[in-house]
């Protein structure tokens, strides 16, 4: 609805950089048909953080639940969680 757009706009994230000295890791799958692939790398620009990787999957979709999607996200928190 144009009262759910216009409240949105209120919640904008990418004006300023956003600072967070973290391992930040995004997976986005290149045919995601709700959130378009470049939005990842408009985040990577705002993020401080020096640690941060984004994958991307040509065939992926937006819910990212093929099973070597999970495996691939599964790896990741594994590798920070054991760091």
């Amino acid at each position: 609805t144009k009262e759910l757009i216009e409240d949105g706009k209120k919640h904008l994230i990418l004006k300023d950089k956003i600072k967070l000295n973290i391992p930040i890791r995004i997976f986005h799958g290149v045919k995601d048909n709700s959130v378009p692939w470049k939005l990842s790398l408009d985040l990577m620009s705002n993020f401080t953080s020096n640690d941060m990787n984004i994958s991307f999957n040509k065939t992926g979709d937006h819910s990212l639940s093929k099973t070597i999607d999970l495996k691939n996200l599964g790896e990741a928190i594994f590798e920070l969680y054991n760091r």
